[in-house]
C-alpha cells in the first residue's frame, strides 16, 4: 500500500537567498548537531537536501515571513510599558521585518516536470504513516499520525523522519518520489511542495529569480494577513 501522490503543478515560486531562489542551501550552512537546516522536512540523515516551494507567490511570503509575526504575549507586555521620550528610545515595535532581510532575498519562479509528490495529508497515506512509522511514534511520545501531527513544528525530528520515509518509497508507479506534497499550517488553501535533492526527481525549466519590491502587491497582503509591519530605512 503506497503513499496518494500529487502532480507537480506546472510553476512553482520559491523564496530564497540572494542571487539565485532555485540553490539548494550549502551543508555548510546545517546545523552540526542535527545536520539540518533546522526546518521540517530536511533529512535527518544528511543525504538529501530540499527546497521549499509553493503553488502561490502569497503562498512563499506567508510561509516565510510567519515567524516575524509578533507573539501576543509580547504585544501585551509592550502595551503596558509607559514610555517616557526624554529618557528612554522608544520601544521597538512587535511584529516588525528589517527591511535588510527582504533585501538578501529573491522570489524565484519555475517549471517543473517530473514525477508525482506524496500527497501525505490524505486520509490513505496517514494510514500508512501509521503502519510504516511505529517506531518513530514510540520513540517520540507519539500516539499517532493524524492530520495535526504532520503539521507538527515540535518535534521536528517527526516530520523529518517522514520525510526520509517518503524519499526511501516509491509510487505505486515505481517511480520516486519528487517531494512531499502538503497544505501549510497557515491555511489550507496555501499548497506547498517540499521538492528532494536527488538524480531523476525532477528537473526545473525557465527558472528566474527577482528582486522583492517592498510594495509587491502579494508581500503587502502578507505581511497585512500576519499583522507585521516592514521596516524601512531612512531616507529609501
Amino acid at each position: 500500500m503506497a503513499l496518494s501522490t500529487q502532480a507537480l503543478p506546472p510553476q512553482l515560486f520559491r523564496l530564497g537567498r540572494a542571487r539565485d531562489a532555485w540553490e539548494f542551501p550549502p551543508w555548510e550552512a546545517a546545523d552540526p548537531t542535527t545536520g539540518t537546516f533546522g526546518n521540517r522536512w530536511d533529512d535527518p540523515g544528511s543525504v538529501f537536501r530540499v527546497l521549499y516551494t509553493s503553488s502561490s507567490r502569497l503562498g512563499c511570503y506567508l510561509e516565510c515571513l510567519a515567524r516575524f509575526r509578533p507573539d501576543p504575549a509580547v504585544v501585551g507586555a509592550l502595551a503596558e510599558i509607559v514610555e517616557n521620550a526624554d529618557e528612554l528610545p522608544a520601544t521597538a515595535t512587535a511584529g516588525t521585518l528589517p527591511g535588510s532581510w527582504l533585501a538578501t532575498r529573491r522570489l524565484g519562479t519555475a517549471h517543473f516536470i517530473g514525477p508525482a509528490a506524496a500527497a501525505i495529508g490524505t486520509a490513505h497515506s496517514l494510514s500508512v504513516l501509521n503502519r510504516d512509522l511505529t517506531e518513530v511514534l514510540i520513540d517520540l511520545q507519539l500516539k499517532e499520525v493524524d492530520a495535526a501531527a504532520i503539521r507538527l513544528r515540535v518535534p521536528g525530528r517527526f516530520t523529518q523522519a517522514v520525510s526520509r520515509y517518503v524519499f526511501e518509497s516509491v509510487a505505486e508507479d515505481g517511480k520516486l518520489f519528487a517531494g512531499i506534497f502538503y497544505h501549510s499550517r497557515l491555511g489550507d488553501d496555501i499548497h506547498c511542495f517540499a521538492l528532494f535533492e536527488g538524480e531523476g526527481r525532477w528537473t526545473i525549466n525557465d527558472a528566474s529569480s527577482a528582486v522583492v519590491a517592498p510594495d509587491d502587491a502579494d508581500l503587502v497582503h502578507a505581511l497585512e494577513m500576519l499583522g507585521v509591519t516592514l521596516e524601512v530605512a531612512p531616507g529609501s
